[in-house]
């Protein structure tokens, strides 16, 4: 990475460091979960275990990526990212104990997300896997779940950790941007290629993982899917 890139870099850590957020005291758990009417509670808790499923995912892939030491000056944000995640994933446990829904076995999703690992051209694929393709989709469906939900305890979470992800997101294009940029051709498109398989697969497990609830997603779900990869593809 350029000198200025690592300097973006830092400034992202101090930003990390300077907007951390208490579970306890910087959300107000005494508001109401009011779903919109028509929306059914069981619906709620499987699409926030999934956002959960994601904050787990994306904990280990920081701190394996920081254990693999192959961005050093990476480092500290990524340290920083786990706990984020971390926190994420503590917030979206107390609001499902809240709601009164018991997590569900989200096996697809979960086994999908593991496809990061395997992404072509190393770190840079892996960066791409998580901090582009996780990070970004975890903030579209915080705006998703704001305008259709509307829950009140559920904004003023994700008004905390919307942020955090934003902040992910940055330092995936940061980096991003000088990996790829150092990939040869064939595994350019080799990571292109895996993102649009990986970004559809991981969709259609989300699908499945809904239940009795397919058959009523499936359209409204599947128009999101489409929008989503031209999205992401513009990203990338």
């Amino acid at each position: 990475m350029d000198k200025f890139a690592l300097q973006r870099l830092q400034t992202l850590s101090a930003k990390a460091l300077d907007r951390h957020w208490d579970l306890d005291r910087d959300i107000d758990w005494t508001l109401p979960i009011r779903p919109k009417r028509f929306v059914p509670r069981a619906v709620v808790a499987l699409t926030v275990s999934q956002l959960l499923e994601g904050e787990r995912a994306s904990a280990e892939m920081a701190k394996y990526l920081r254990q693999q030491g192959d961005m050093p000056a990476a480092n500290t944000f990524l340290e920083l990212q786990e706990r984020d995640e971390q926190r994420h994933a503590a917030a979206y446990e107390r609001y499902l104990e809240v709601l009164g829904k018991s997590l569900p076995l989200l096996s697809a999703l979960r086994k999908t997300l593991q496809a990061g690992y395997d992404a072509p051209g190393g770190t840079a694929g892996k960066i791409v896997a998580c901090h582009l393709l996780l990070e970004s989709e975890a903030l579209k469906i915080h705006e998703v779940l704001a305008e259709n939900v509307a829950c009140p305890l559920l904004d003023a979470i994700h008004a905390r950790i919307s942020p955090d992800e934003a902040r992910h997101v940055a330092f995936g294009k940061i980096v991003a941007s000088s990996l790829v940029r150092d990939l040869d051709e064939k595994t350019r498109c080799e990571l292109s290629v895996w993102a649009n398989r990986t970004w559809h697969a991981c969709a259609e497990a989300m699908l499945s993982d809904m239940g009795g609830f397919t058959v009523l997603a499936d359209l409204p779900f599947r128009r999101r899917i489409k929008e989503g990869w031209a999205r992401q593809s513009r990203a990338l």
